[in-house]
C-alpha cells in the first residue's frame, strides 16, 4: 500500500494549474458576494483560497488514501463479520493490520467487497468512510476519483503566486 504523505507546498507546475482555473472563473461569484475577478483586483487573495478550499459542486467524491485501521471496525456488522469464514476474516485482519488502510488503490475496495460480501451492509458503510467529498482545488488534480493533492489547504500566498 501506498504511504500517503501530505503536500504542504505548491510546484510551479500546481501554481500553473490553479492559474488556469482562476482565468477561467474569473466571472464566478465566491461566497463572499464578489466575483473571482474583483476578488484579484482587491487583492483578496484569502477569499479566493477559501473558495478553493469548499466542497467542489457538483460534488465529487475522493478516494481515501489514509484510513485509520482501527476506526474501520465500527463500520463491521458483527452479524455479518462472525458469519464469515476464519479465511475470510483473516483476510479481514490483514487488511486492517497495518498503519493504515489505502482505499485509493482499487484492490483494497475489492477486497471489502470479497471479504464481506458485495451486497453487506458491512461493505457499504466501508465504502462510505473511504470516500471524502472533494474541494474545488483538490478536483483540479484528480483522475479516477484520486486527488494527487488530496487535503492540501490553500492560503493566500499560493494564490498570490498565480498572479507573478
Amino acid at each position: 500500500m501506498a504511504v500517503f504523505q501530505l503536500i504542504t507546498s505548491l510546484s510551479p507546475a500546481n501554481i500553473a494549474v490553479l492559474k488556469t482555473d482562476i482565468n477561467s472563473k474569473l466571472n464566478t461569484v465566491l461566497p463572499n458576494g464578489k466575483t473571482m475577478n474583483a476578488n484579484l483586483q482587491e487583492t483578496n487573495f484569502q477569499a479566493i483560497a477559501d473558495y478553493y478550499n469548499t466542497n467542489a459542486s457538483p460534488q465529487l467524491d475522493l478516494w481515501r488514501p489514509d484510513l485509520n485501521p482501527k476506526d474501520l471496525n465500527k463500520y463491521l456488522v458483527m452479524t455479518e463479520f462472525q458469519a464469515l469464514t476464519v479465511q475470510k476474516q483473516n483476510g479481514w485482519f490483514a487488511i486492517i493490520g497495518g498503519n493504515e488502510v489505502d482505499a485509493t488503490a482499487a484492490q483494497v475496495r475489492t477486497n471489502f467487497a470479497t471479504i464481506l460480501g458485495a451486497a453487506s451492509v458491512s461493505t457499504t458503510n466501508l465504502t462510505a468512510q473511504a470516500k471524502k467529498i472533494a474541494t474545488n482545488f483538490e478536483k483540479l488534480f484528480t483522475v479516477s476519483n484520486v486527488s494527487s493533492m488530496y487535503k492540501y489547504i490553500v492560503n493566500a500566498d499560493d494564490i498570490d503566486a498565480t498572479s507573478r
